[in-house]
């Protein structure tokens, strides 16, 4: 009798696994459709998988080098001569086992031979932050901006070039728009929100949204 319950236990787990399975492949292929009429309405290419050149080009910023199985999803892109942007899907996984956890965002880049930015990475500050703030964990604070100061972790080696560029436009941006993590380096720059996907009905606004602090930053 146990012996049969165990094996009735095991086939409910099996189907359940195969529909969940099923179920996961049709909602991404829904969304891959999706985003793929919203590239074409908003002028951008959209490739699926990613370009090879976007796969491989941001390895020295901190969102890539996170936890295991790293993946890029679907991606929006438009390139001229000095600019090029790419808005697409990115996944990694934490742990492991039953204690594992999945973390998808879509991530806006941009590449400008204009931006000439310093190696900063900018995150919502939580409580860990805090408590490694006791034992040095650096943070570049405004006395001017106290409300940014304790939302947001800014980190980076140059400290007097990030204050430059975080000018008072550029905070009160982040005070207005809560929970972006921001990483710069020379000349690209990535926005996301940690552990967030953004829908293809609200990835125009998610783009102009990134486009505007984008150009703060440009006109530094």
């Amino acid at each position: 009798m146990q012996e049969q319950s165990n094996y009735q236990f095991l086939l409910l787990f099996i189907v359940i696994a195969v529909i969940a399975f099923f179920v996961g492949r049709h909602k991404a292929k829904l969304r891959t459709q999706a985003l793929t009429e919203k590239a074409r309405s908003l002028g951008m290419q959209f490739s699926h998988p990613p370009r090879v050149e976007t796969t491989q080009r941001f390895n020295n910023f901190a969102l890539f080098d996170r936890g295991r199985s790293q993946s890029f999803l679907n991606e929006l892109w438009r390139k001229d001569i000095n600019e090029e942007v790419c808005v697409f899907g990115y996944r990694y996984v934490t742990g492991s086992g039953k204690n594992s956890t999945t973390h998808m965002q879509t991530v806006f880049a941009v590449t400008n031979k204009q931006l000439n930015l310093p190696n900063f990475a900018l995150s919502p500050e939580n409580f860990f932050h805090k408590i490694g703030q006791v034992f040095g964990y650096s943070d570049i604070d405004f006395d001017n901006h106290p409300s940014f100061s304790k939302s947001y972790l800014l980190r980076g080696s140059n400290e007097a070039q990030i204050r430059q560029l975080f000018n008072r436009n550029v905070i009160q941006y982040f005070e207005k728009h809560a929970k972006l993590s921001v990483e710069g380096q020379g000349d690209t720059l990535l926005i996301y929100k940690q552990r967030s996907r953004v829908e293809p009905h609200e990835l125009q606004q998610f783009i102009q949204n990134c486009t505007q602090l984008y150009k703060l930053m440009l006109t530094q």
